[in-house]
């Protein structure tokens, strides 16, 4: 791809028809956020679970179900968002792309808004070695 050439200039060969909905890249970054609030729901309980509650007994009551609950969310929501991103990366690698950098080499990486190709098909990992 040439330098300056991107967004709606771009021919149509350096541009992929995208799937609708949300693409791979967007999911995986929904569930990096929500995971990582309930992450944060988590520690702070688990906080007051430890430090709050002495000598007070009520507060641990409402620390302790708190961070059972977050630590149920983290992990259904890293499960069933793993699975979101998965099944949806299956399908653009079916259409002939991919919008994560790090998956598939084999396919083209394309920006997920547009469509243009930011990197083409490659046989191998070529990494950051010339």
């Amino acid at each position: 791809m040439l330098a300056g050439t991107h967004g709606p200039n771009l021919p149509a060969s350096d541009r992929v028809s995208l799937l609708p909905g949300l693409s791979a890249l967007r999911l995986h970054r929904q569930q990096n956020a929500i995971a990582g609030a309930a992450l944060l729901v988590m520690l702070v309980s688990g906080i007051l679970g430890l430090v709050g509650t002495q000598g007070n007994t009520v507060l641990l009551y409402i620390a302790l179900p708190f961070f059972g609950l977050s630590v149920v969310v983290v992990k259904c929501v890293s499960l069933y968002g793993s699975l979101r991103v998965d099944r949806r990366a299956v399908l653009e690698a079916e259409a002939g792309y991919n919008t994560i950098s790090h998956l598939r080499y084999e396919l083209p990486l394309v920006d997920d808004r547009t469509g243009c190709v930011l990197r083409g098909a490659s046989k191998t990992y070529r990494g950051d070695h010339p």
